[in-house]
């Protein structure tokens, strides 16, 4: 799903998340339980201070102890952890368990039932954090319990599961592994100092008093995150934030970037949003199924095979776009709507313009957010029936969502005009062409020389190689850009950069329609610099200077995101 694909030595990032060094990155977020509450004032971010007190950080035995057992099982999304000294002593511990009748039946209840992904965390949330028995009846099935456990028998893999950790010795082996385990919630508490979402979710949803919140790192999960809820009888309700770790350090400690604060809001939601969307599911079914099937392939990709998880998803994506208008900015919101678009919710503006409107009702929440999510559903189905030029987004960046026009009729990679060639420029359209044998050209994507029929189609993306000299489709976009290449190097906006071997990576919006196919330019002041330049990891930000050094290889110089449109008229 994210990563890069290599074809014949040249690499192309494709996305991984990862800070810009000159706007904010991106983030995840938000949504709905009901309680007869008016509206709150919209807390502030705090940027200094003690993480939310409401939200406990630390590693759960229970959630460690399901993540295991699929690890044993061969379940695919729980053996994607990092190698770790952590990783490597479960693997020690527990090899000789992995014929347990606990592995057999978690292997056996995956294959029958599907229990998979978040379905085996919202199974630890009903267990006893000191006995691991199951808490609360089971009939009927309890609020946060995964549908999928409907027909599973439940009650005997919790014995069978109990009987793993006394047996395996599960206490034992974490009591071992304690220090880790505190040098990885210290992580978490230095990376969310000041941040406080529960604030913000009782502003908008009114407070639930009888909640406990839970980050829980995950030190086997890996790149997979899950928002879990266990409710109990009386109204307690615990949330969990289940987060994986991707990048670690050398001492196995999750190296934590500015992504988290919307990670964990976004994980947060879904123990709000996930049950209200339940609800009302008679009425918001069609209209997400229709949704679904304009992006059945893109989210099958995802692990959202089915409607009922692509509309919770969509209603949490827009509700952390709204989380990070209220609380980081207008910018910071357009990037988020840009992230969330580029992972095909194409959706997600008119979601989020009904959260928003849903901010300025007066009614209590247990009135307002039944109502705004009524209109969520109705604002679908109005999108639903726009045309299909209408209904796509906006380009919002990064450079990374250009490939979403990389097909036969919605592309054309292109040369520079052809004339009497030095050798420089014979290298530098050879390197092209591999460019375009290796990653376009199995889409279909054809190659074409500017002021060709195919080059002056502005309804294909275009993706430009070449210098300010070879036309005026670099040069105009270029201007565009606020970009211009001297004998000294290249002024982009206020900045300066020096040198010989400087290039530019940029992406932009169609230069009449935003909505239309976007350019991305690879450019610099001669040809021979910008041999090899794809191999350098540029997918996250909307452009980057970079500068050629030994070997062909390049280094960033600066890289960032242009100021973002939330809204066509903004």
């Amino acid at each position: 799903m994210e990563g890069s694909i290599a074809a014949n030595g040249v690499s192309f990032p494709l996305s991984r998340a990862a800070p810009s060094l000159m706007h904010v990155a991106l983030p995840i977020a938000f949504l709905g339980f009901l309680l007869a509450s008016s509206a709150l004032a919209i807390p502030q971010r705090e940027p200094d201070g003690e993480p939310d007190p409401r939200l406990v950080i630390a590693v759960d035995r229970r959630f460690e102890l399901l993540s295991i057992l699929h690890r044993l099982a061969g379940t695919p999304e729980y053996r994607r952890a990092p190698k770790s000294p952590y990783v490597e002593a479960v693997d020690a511990h527990f090899a000789t368990f992995a014929k347990h009748k606990a592995v057999q039946r978690t292997r056996e209840l995956r294959a029958a039932f599907g229990i998979s992904y978040d379905a085996p965390m919202s199974f630890a949330a009903r267990l006893d954090p000191a006995t691991l028995a199951l808490r609360g009846p089971l009939e009927p099935r309890p609020a946060g319990l995964d549908k999928r456990w409907s027909a599973a028998p439940i009650a005997e893999y919790a014995e069978l599961v109990a009987s793993f950790a006394q047996e395996a010795k599960l206490d034992e082996f974490l009591s071992g592994q304690r220090v880790y385990a505190a040098g990885v919630e210290q992580r978490y508490r230095e990376a969310l100092r000041g941040v406080a979402p529960v604030r913000w979710f009782d502003s908008y949803f009114g407070p639930l008093p009888q909640a406990r919140f839970r980050l829980v790192p995950s030190l086997l999960n890996g790149q997979n995150n899950y928002g879990v809820h266990a409710a109990f009888e009386g109204g307690a309700l615990e949330v969990y934030q289940v987060l994986g770790m991707t990048e670690l350090d050398d001492q196995g400690l999750p190296e934590l970037g500015s992504g988290l604060e919307g990670l964990l809001v976004h994980e947060l939601a879904h123990s709000y949003v996930n049950p209200a969307v339940e609800r009302r599911w008679d009425e918001l079914e069609q209209p997400f199924d229709r949704a679904r099937r304009l992006v059945a392939k893109e989210m099958q990709a995802q692990a959202y095979g089915n409607t009922s998880s692509v509309a919770s998803e969509s209603v949490v994506r827009a509700a952390t776009t709204l989380y990070m208008l209220e609380l980081r900015g207008e910018q910071a919101a357009a990037a988020q709507l840009g992230y969330e678009e580029g992972r095909s919710f194409l959706w997600t503006q008119p979601l989020f313009e009904e959260l928003r409107a849903g901010r300025a009702k007066e009614a209590p929440a247990a009135q307002r957010w039944p109502e705004v999510l009524h209109a969520v559903g109705e604002r679908l189905s109005a999108w639903l029936e726009l045309p299909e030029a209408q209904r796509r987004p906006l380009f919002r960046g990064p450079i990374n969502a250009v490939y979403r026009w990389r097909a036969k009729d919605t592309m054309v990679v292109v040369l520079p005009p052809e004339r009497n060639q030095s050798a420089s420029v014979a290298a530098f359209e050879a390197y092209v062409r591999e460019v375009h044998a290796s990653f376009y050209a199995k889409q279909g994507v054809p190659l074409a020389r500017a002021g060709e029929a195919l080059a002056l189609d502005s309804a294909r993306a275009q993706v430009l190689y070449g210098t300010p000299q070879d036309g005026p489709h670099i040069a105009v976009l270029l201007t565009r850009l606020g970009a211009a290449f001297d004998e000294q190097g290249l002024k982009l906006g206020a900045d300066r950069f020096e040198g010989a071997g400087i290039a530019l990576i940029a992406c932009a919006a169609h230069e009449l329609d935003p909505r239309a196919a976007p350019r991305l330019v690879y450019a610099a002041a001669d040809h021979a610099t910008l041999v090899g330049i794809n191999a350098h990891y540029h997918g996250p930000t909307d452009w980057l200077v970079v500068r050629r050094i030994e070997d062909g290889k390049f280094e960033t110089l600066a890289s960032g995101r242009w100021p973002a449109k939330l809204s066509p008229g903004s």
